[in-house]
């Protein structure tokens, strides 16, 4: 758990697939614990690796990691600006080579993916978007700003779900805990089923 600087990683089992989760109270109100306890318990078949939770006034974020590479071991999420944007990245950056600046991390070792994306979005914010190529997800939070963005790779081949109310919005990579947790239930479109069944869904 994450809160006001102090993390801590609780392990969890289950399926290999890193994932994300996010809700943010409009009204200012915090997260109720009972909220986060059963997101938790709906992740952790996605998080066999770590679990860390952000939590913080009116706002939580979630990363449930699986570890594809060396450098990922070494991330943390949220990353957390200086300006207090909290930025939490799921998925692989095919270009890293290029995007990386030739110096190193403080400690001396390669730039983790996170490092990457977290450096580029500080100095050009959604501008630097259309240059993270691969399969990935991103959000930002900028609670003192009002501003949340949230972003996929253009295939879509990681993707992002969110859910607005009037209370909160609230934002997955695994659509599951937004539906079984949302204020009302929704029904299915059968006509956009149908769609696509067929191959050619409606916008």
């Amino acid at each position: 758990v994450l809160r006001d600087g102090t993390l801590l990683t609780a392990n969890a089992g289950g399926t290999k697939v890193s994932v994300q989760f996010g809700k943010w109270n409009l009204d200012g109100q915090s997260v109720a614990p009972e909220y986060i306890s059963r997101v938790r318990s709906l992740l952790a078949p996605y998080a066999p690796d770590s679990m860390t939770v952000c939590l913080k006034d009116a706002f939580f974020i979630l990363h449930g990691a699986f570890h594809t590479t060396s450098e990922a071991l070494r991330e943390r999420q949220p990353s957390i600006s200086a300006a207090g944007a909290y930025l939490t990245w799921t998925g692989r950056l095919d270009n890293r080579a290029e995007l990386a600046p030739p110096a190193k991390s403080v400690d001396g070792l390669p730039l983790t993916d996170l490092e990457i994306v977290a450096s580029l979005y500080e100095l050009k914010e959604k501008q630097c978007l259309g240059r993270l190529l691969g399969d990935w997800s991103l959000s930002v939070l900028r609670h003192y700003e009002q501003n949340l963005l949230l972003a996929v790779d253009f295939l879509g081949s990681n993707p992002l779900y969110y859910v607005r109310s009037e209370r909160y919005v609230a934002w997955s990579s695994v659509l599951e805990p937004l539906i079984v947790l949302a204020d009302n239930k929704f029904s299915l479109s059968e006509e956009y089923l149908a769609g696509w069944l067929y191959g050619f869904p409606a916008a």
